[in-house]
């Protein structure tokens, strides 16, 4: 059975800069409003697209407003609200996975996620940050289940965490959009006061998921420093086809 579409862009994201007045900005700006302002807003640019949000999320490597847009899409949206009570009671290695891939029973954990009985509507688009397409592949079925978010600032952290980015020499946003899907999903509640990692707004798909490399941009060269060393890694946009 096919789960509502959700575009977390449906309504677009305006980037702003916020700048602290001064003091003598505040104290004018209540003498005419009879109001108390502290910080100046002023708009940039607007994020309409999911690629938009990746290549945004890949220049700037964090935006805490762009992940409170999304938290208040996924909070205030009716088709959101109506695919999470479709979802089935959350099983142990689903629940474990979200742990860490290692934490779970493999043979239980395909068995769990095959008995579900939900996909993807053509068009979803969701966000993954790592290495999925390795030695110059353009094309894989993955043999393992995948975890994806619907926000990209999440899917970089994730790619970034335990510098698994500097280890693979490369970081890779990707990008995924469904087209023909029939791969079994399991949507985590983002408001799920049990769940510590509630926040990454994820989106586990079982394994056999088909991929096909549809572009690939260089985005900015990442470097930051470790003890004794100097780590540089070159962060791209990856467009994917998930079937």
């Amino acid at each position: 059975m096919k789960l509502d579409l959700i575009n977390v862009f449906e309504q677009p994201y305006e980037f702003c800069k916020y700048t602290e007045l001064s003091s003598e900005e505040m104290d004018r700006y209540f003498e005419e409003h009879n109001e108390i302002k502290t910080v100046r807003k002023e708009f940039l640019y607007e994020i309409k697209t999911h690629f938009d949000a990746a290549k945004h999320i890949a220049d700037k490597l964090c935006d805490s407003h762009l992940e409170s847009h999304i938290d208040r899409h996924l909070q205030s949206d009716s088709k959101f609200k109506k695919l999470l009570n479709k979802m089935p009671k959350l099983t142990e290695q689903i629940k474990l996975h979200k742990t860490g891939y290692n934490s779970c029973n493999e043979s239980q954990l395909i068995k769990e996620m095959s008995s579900l009985c939900y996909s993807l509507s053509d068009g979803q688009v969701l966000f993954h940050g790592g290495h999925l397409l390795k030695n110059g592949q353009e094309e894989v079925i993955l043999d393992r289940p995948l975890s994806t978010s619907f926000c990209p600032q999440i899917a970089l952290r994730n790619a970034q965490w335990r510098n698994k980015a500097g280890e693979a020499g490369v970081l890779e946003l990707y990008i995924l959009t469904l087209r023909d899907s029939n791969t079994n999903v399991f949507v985590f509640d983002p408001n799920n006061q049990d769940d510590e990692k509630r926040h990454e707004k994820e989106v586990l798909f079982q394994r056999g998921l088909s991929l096909k490399l549809k572009s690939r941009i260089k985005v900015k060269d990442h470097e930051f420093s470790m003890p004794g060393k100097k780590i540089r890694y070159p962060i791209n946009l990856v467009e994917l086809e998930a079937s």
